[in-house]
């Protein structure tokens, strides 16, 4: 089901950049997809809109296939 989910590491030398120091309210999900879980250093959180997300967070990232699919073109490496 690897179509459903992604996992996201947000970091200075990647397309994710953009979302460090950012809350999960100012990041543009598709519609149909939800921040599920953040891995911190070893710690699971689960977020909310306020959450504000640092480099080396880990954004475990479910949705509809074609809402995960567009998450993987706009933050993954080609």
């Amino acid at each position: 089901h690897e179509e459903r989910f992604m996992s996201l590491l947000v970091e200075k030398r990647a397309r994710s950049a953009e979302l460090i120091d950012r809350s999960l309210r100012e990041f543009d999900l598709p519609n149909g997809c939800l921040v599920a879980m953040v891995d911190r250093d070893g710690d699971m959180i689960i977020p909310h809109g306020n959450t504000v997300l640092r480099e080396g967070d880990r954004l475990t990232i479910v949705g509809v296939p074609a809402s995960i699919t567009e998450m993987r073109n706009q933050y993954q490496p080609l």
